[in-house]
């Protein structure tokens, strides 16, 4: 599965969907429609290919995701900084913060997301 291969409109239906799962595929067609002004055939289609790509699935028109967000974020950023700088978390860190300052709080509050995977 790769992450990285979803349109825009494909990234909102599936947020549409992980706020609301399961729902029937009707109500997901009505939403769409109030949030973003899709007809019901340009909702069916664009589940159509979350579906073949795997992220959700329709069964019996109940609408429900097979990758959680958490696991989407986690797989599209390992394959951004694996494509773009070669798997080095330290590489995309410091080209991500060039020129740009921190402060204090916001540095220690990454320290401690980092520090929960630490080796001992």
């Amino acid at each position: 599965m790769k992450f990285g291969n979803l349109s825009p409109s494909e990234l909102k239906l599936l947020r549409v969907i992980w706020e609301s799962e399961p729902l029937r595929s009707g109500a997901l067609a009505a939403v769409c429609l109030e949030k973003f002004g899709w007809k019901k055939s340009t909702v069916y289609t664009i589940l159509k290919n979350i579906c073949d790509a795997g992220f959700v699935r329709n069964e019996n028109g109940t609408v429900s995701s097979l990758v959680s967000e958490k696991d989407y974020l986690h797989g599209i950023a390992s394959e951004f900084v694996g494509e773009h700088f070669g798997s080095s978390l330290p590489d995309f860190i410091a080209a991500f913060l060039d020129g740009k300052h921190m402060s204090r709080d916001r540095i220690i509050e990454c320290y401690d997301k980092v520090k929960k995977y630490r080796e001992e």
